[in-house]
């Protein structure tokens, strides 16, 4: 007898793929159906709406006569997210900026320590506080905070 287990993942990089197979489950019979189903209907709605263009726009302009033109639900989604992405490289104006990075070395160890702000977009105002830290290079510890931050995983793809 063949035990069965699906694997859960969202991406084809090592660790979501380790930690998929450390966490196996049993399959789900209703939603392997819903994914059955839902991939039925993409088929048949591509073959048809493909064939149905192809015939349509293929007699409305000659440069398509020859050419098969596919359609697919995720073709649809798939271009809008290449299209927004062109529009953001297209609308896409470089700024200058500066930062702040602190840098304390001690027994051949060096720590880093970086603005909290990041990016500074007004040189005058970079220039003022680069001003006061060169005329007073002593540094003060104020305060140190810590958090613990998590990330959580993204959630397998479903086609359902």
């Amino acid at each position: 007898r063949i035990r069965v287990r699906r694997a859960h993942f969202s991406a084809l990089i090592p660790r979501d793929i380790h930690r998929a197979m450390r966490t196996l489950t049993l399959p789900n019979q209703s939603l392997s159906e819903a994914v059955e189903a839902r991939s039925e209907i993409d088929l048949r709605l591509g073959a048809a709406f493909t064939r149905f263009q192809t015939m349509v726009l293929g007699k409305r302009f000659e440069q398509l006569s020859d050419k098969l033109l596919s359609w697919g639900p995720c073709q649809f989604a798939t271009l809008g997210f290449i299209v927004d992405r062109a529009w953001k490289i297209e609308r896409f104006v470089p700024e200058d900026f500066w930062s702040f990075r602190c840098n304390l070395s001690r027994d051949g160890k060096t720590a880093h320590f970086d603005w909290r702000r990041g990016r500074l977009f007004d040189r005058v105002a970079c220039t003022l506080i680069y001003e006061m830290l060169m005329e007073d290079p002593i540094a003060t510890v104020n305060s140190v905070h810590e958090r613990l931050k998590e990330r959580w995983r993204p959630l397998p793809l479903s086609t359902v």
